[in-house]
């Protein structure tokens, strides 16, 4: 069901006492084990439970099995888990006891399983001294345990939950005395009332599943734009410095894969349709790659549009080009290696960005704000309705019955488009800056805010949006592209950012 899993250890091991005097003195023989465990795509595992069993060893690898240990149905929340190891069945293999593997033995390695999952790798050497630790996969660990008054039970310096105040601001929530969660400091409605999810700073009225954080950066040689999301591959128009595909397969490290670019030609926006990778690239205009093999992509047909391309979205055989002052452009690419333009929709302004949805094309339409044309038929399009926004519409998608315009200054304007004809006004949300694009998911607008990174809009009631999180990115928040728990935010020259955002469902 979770596929292959894998953990990032948050503080790995404590013995709390030194042996040979603890355990004299009625000390329980158990390891205090906290960890993090994320699923195959480093999603952070949140609200199930697991069986996990610690088997001790000789050596790092094969080795003489001492013993092993089944803790079951061991909860996780935000990937956090916390056990003590030996209170679960202990099945015997050369020692039957916790207290006769570190006394008899200098050397021992610990291996986790999750359910029937084969044992993760590497295996963690811990030791049995008073302030034992192994932190060697340990993403940050502050910790001390003390062992020297030591009778009955174990006396531990908590200093390690700061790791899990992500931003430093002192704020975190445990969910229990033992369970902590991540940097989270609400779940109560009298603490901070009427707050809003400000991604990492643990002081909200509702975290909305889980405060969002920053997970991954690929920094990109160019300016990062817009970007699409397929399988394990972000595609990143990276400017002049062209294609960039980055393998996400883990979001926390992602690694580039492959890379394109044309001499003088600015990769601005992109979509990927199966094994091609269609660029709009300003002035050079519509560029199809072959992405088949993402480490060597290859140029395999391109189409020289009048205006500048600005963006792209292919639909079946079609591709529709945001054109800037040549309004949009229909470009049939049955053929990828010999593209043909079919149709112009003239838009009264200047076409920045494009979405289409069932028979029609909704254009972002700069100082006009949303053109609407009618594509059943792509070959003659019709202009059938205009909405003019109060400032500049760069990003436009739709969801449903509406429409959702960045608007520059004016932030997020949501059009109601269930008649095309005679589009009206739904509601808007004024972002604290200038709204470039959006992608819409579920009940919430996704919104780059210039320099105020990425902008979390609830949409659930058109006619009175409200903000429902907040990641301030290091650089200039351009474009974006959510799939499953993480967003993709195009920083221009702070590369791709990659957060962590996960939903209600």
């Amino acid at each position: 069901m979770r596929g292959k899993i894998w953990s990032a250890l948050v503080c790995v091991a404590f013995l709390g006492v030194e042996l040979g005097i603890a355990w004299a003195q009625s000390v329980p023989q158990l390891i205090n084990y906290q960890g993090r465990l994320t699923n195959s795509t480093g999603q952070p595992l949140n609200g199930v439970n697991v069986d996990l069993t610690f088997a001790f060893y000789s050596a790092e690898t094969s080795g003489t099995l001492y013993l092993s240990v089944l803790q079951p149905n061991v909860a996780m929340t935000k990937g956090i888990y916390n056990v003590l190891i030996g209170s679960g069945t202990i099945t015997p293999g050369a020692e039957s006891t916790l207290f006769a593997v570190f006394q008899n033995h200098s050397e021992v390695w610990m291996g986790v399983k999750v359910d029937a999952d084969p044992e993760m790798t590497p295996r963690s050497r811990i030791s049995s001294t008073p302030y034992s630790m192994s932190g060697e996969n340990a993403n940050t660990c502050n910790t001390a345990v003390t062992a020297a008054t030591a009778t009955t039970s174990l006396s531990v310096d908590t200093d390690w939950l700061k790791d899990l105040d992500l931003d430093g601001d002192g704020h975190y929530k445990p969910v229990s005395a033992n369970t902590p969660n991540d940097d989270c400091d609400d779940g109560d409605p009298n603490i901070y009332p009427g707050k809003t999810d400000t991604c990492g700073d643990g002081i909200d009225s509702n975290c909305r599943n889980g405060d969002c954080y920053h997970a991954g950066t690929y920094d990109t040689p160019g300016e990062a734009q817009n970007s699409y999301v397929s399988g394990t591959y972000a595609y990143v128009a990276d400017g002049e410095s062209g294609l960039q595909i980055i393998n996400i397969s883990s979001p926390y490290a992602p690694a580039l894969a492959g890379t394109h670019y044309i001499t003088g030609a600015n990769y601005g926006s992109v979509y990927v349709s199966g094994s091609y990778a269609y660029v709009a690239a300003a002035s050079y205009g519509l560029l199809v790659l072959d992405i088949s093999n993402p480490a060597a992509p290859s140029l395999v047909g391109t189409y020289d549009t009048p205006g500048s391309a600005y963006d792209v979205q292919v639909v079946g055989n079609y591709a529709y080009v945001a054109d800037y002052w040549s309004s949009l452009k229909i470009i049939d690419v049955s053929n990828p290696a010999a593209p043909v333009m079919i149709s112009t929709c003239s838009t009264p302004g200047y076409a920045y960005d494009v979405d289409v949805s069932g028979s029609y094309a909704y254009i972002a339409d700069y100082e006009w704000g949303l053109s609407i044309c009618n594509v059943s038929n792509p070959a003659a399009p019709t202009l059938v309705g205009t909405y003019n926004t109060p400032g500049y519409a760069w990003g436009v998608d739709t969801s449903g019955n509406y429409a959702y315009v960045t608007d520059d200054t004016f932030g997020l304007q949501i059009i109601d488009v269930s008649n095309p004809s005679a589009p009206t006004l739904a509601g808007n949300y004024d972002t604290p800056g200038r709204a470039i694009k959006v992608f819409a998911s579920g009940n919430y607008a996704f919104v780059t805010d210039w320099g105020f990174g990425l902008q979390i809009i609830d949409v659930f009631s058109p006619a009175s949006p409200t903000l429902a999180g907040t990641y301030n990115t290091p650089g200039t928040a351009i474009g974006i592209y959510v799939s499953g728990a993480y967003s993709y935010v195009g920083d221009y020259t702070s590369g791709l950012q990659i957060i962590y955002t996960p939903t209600p469902p």
